[in-house]
């Protein structure tokens, strides 16, 4: 079965709600971006700067200023790249391990909390609806850069201000 416009209009409108509500986890302490460079600077060990920010979508210049609140914080070490003496590698500290098995574990509690009374079968279902959504969506962004995000959305915003219903 194909899916109708009026079930992509629902899918939408339950996205949107749903990124909303992930966004607001972190007035509840789990911060997704000090995860996400954690988790990423773990994995592959010694990382630039630009590598975190390509990743993760975001102005170079935000990351930096994370990855410097990181590194006062003790979380993340920056070295010398022997390569290139002007740049710095990223890496995880114990204590960045640490944080990062912390967030992990009260991310899996708060799910835990949230959907922990469903199905076995369910949590699966939706582990793999997501992943295959995941997996889609960044296929898509590759295949549809925004060279100029700002422009992008004013385009956006335009498109739905001028369509008739």
């Amino acid at each position: 079965m194909n899916a109708n416009k009026e079930m992509m209009k629902e899918l939408a409108l339950t996205m949107l709600t749903v990124a909303h509500e992930i966004k607001d986890l972190q007035s509840r302490g789990i911060d997704q971006v000090t995860a996400l460079i954690l988790d990423y600077c773990h994995t592959h060990e010694a990382v630039r700067a630009s590598d975190i920010a390509a990743v993760l979508e975001v102005n170079p210049s935000s990351i930096t200023r994370r990855i410097q609140a990181m590194e006062q914080d003790g979380v993340i070490r920056l070295t010398k790249d022997p390569a290139d003496q002007r740049s710095v590698l990223i890496s995880v500290t114990s204590d960045g391990k640490r944080l990062l098995d912390t967030l992990t574990e009260q991310a899996t509690h708060l799910f835990s909390s949230i959907i922990g009374h469903w199905d076995a079968d369910d949590i699966q279902d939706i582990t793999n609806f997501m992943s295959r959504f995941s997996n889609e969506l960044t296929s898509w962004k590759a295949k549809y850069p925004i060279s100029d995000k700002k422009a992008h959305r004013r385009k956006i915003s335009q498109s739905w201000r001028t369509e008739k219903p």
